[in-house]
């Protein structure tokens, strides 16, 4: 008798006992609990499909609602602005046209500035500030530096009553105007030549050759600083009264207070040559002729 055979009769055997309900298989029950699991699997599944879609309904709303935060958006300063630092200048001329300003700047000793330029930083109905941009590079010739050096910037409109300020640390120095001296004729007796100064003296100077070796030396300063010698005359200047100082064995100087800066002219004789207080005075009236 085969394995399979004797192994159904002991289980006809075995279940004589058991009622006939009991024997066939609960198919209904068995196919109610599966149906009830695929619901509830299709409702979790519904779910989370809901929650997905409105999550990412959110977060479009949001993209669409909100743009991406942007970096702000400034001028590029120039590397030539950003890169080369600020000098400070001491004194300035303001030429005749009133839109011409020579601003004075200087390097320490054994040092040259480097392409030293001036530009408007700011301006409004009371101030003009003016920046000095340039960089100080050492140099083998030491006898140049802690000169005065002269950088123009030129200005879209007259200067008139504003006040010149530096840049740097926004303050004022000494402010001078050309329309305070003699008017030199282009074709005259007197040539400027170059001329340099002390950056330590907040002063302007300019020499001039004259007929037979003399020379003339227009200087303008504080008031303050000025020290005169004795007067030993008077002259008229224009609308200015000047003061006369000096000898005829070395040379004469006339003084002359404009603004607030005090202006000065001195007439050197030429080597082993003098010129009288007569002689002095004649030159002044054909300067400001």
């Amino acid at each position: 008798m085969s394995t399979d055979r004797k192994l159904t009769e002991l289980l006809d055997v075995a279940t004589t006992d058991v009622p006939a309900g009991y024997l066939a298989p609960p198919l209904a029950a068995i196919r109610g609990r599966v149906r009830r699991r695929r619901q509830a699997f299709v409702a979790v599944a519904a779910a989370a499909v809901i929650v997905v879609l409105a999550g990412g309904y959110s977060l479009g709303a949001r993209m669409l609602v909100e743009p991406d935060p942007q970096l702000p958006v400034g001028r590029t300063p120039s590397p030539s602005a950003s890169s080369t630092p600020g000098l400070p200048w001491f004194s300035a001329m303001v030429a005749r046209d009133d839109t011409t300003i020579t601003v004075y700047a200087s390097a320490k000793r054994c040092e040259r500035l480097d392409r030293p330029r001036a530009r408007i930083a700011a301006q409004d109905a009371a101030r003009l500030t003016i920046e000095v941009v340039g960089r100080a590079v050492p140099t083998d010739d030491c006898s140049t530096g802690g000169h005065a050096v002269p950088i123009v910037v030129k200005l879209p409109a007259p200067l008139g009553q504003r006040t010149l300020l530096d840049a740097v640390g926004l303050r004022t120095h000494p402010t001078y105007f050309e329309r305070y001296l003699p008017r030199l004729r282009a074709n005259g007796p007197w040539s400027p030549v170059s001329t340099v100064w002390p950056a330590s003296e907040s002063s302007w100077s300019q020499a001039l050759n004259g007929p037979d070796g003399a020379a003339l030396l227009l200087r303008a300063q504080p008031t303050e600083s000025v020290r005169k010698r004795v007067p030993v005359d008077s002259v008229d200047l224009g609308p200015y009264r000047g003061t006369i100082t000096g000898s005829g064995a070395q040379s004469w100087t006339v003084w002359w207070q404009a603004g607030d800066a005090t202006y000065s002219l001195r007439l050197d004789p030429a080597e082993g040559t003098s010129f009288t207080l007569a002689q002095f005075k004649h030159e002044l009236v054909r300067l400001w002729a």
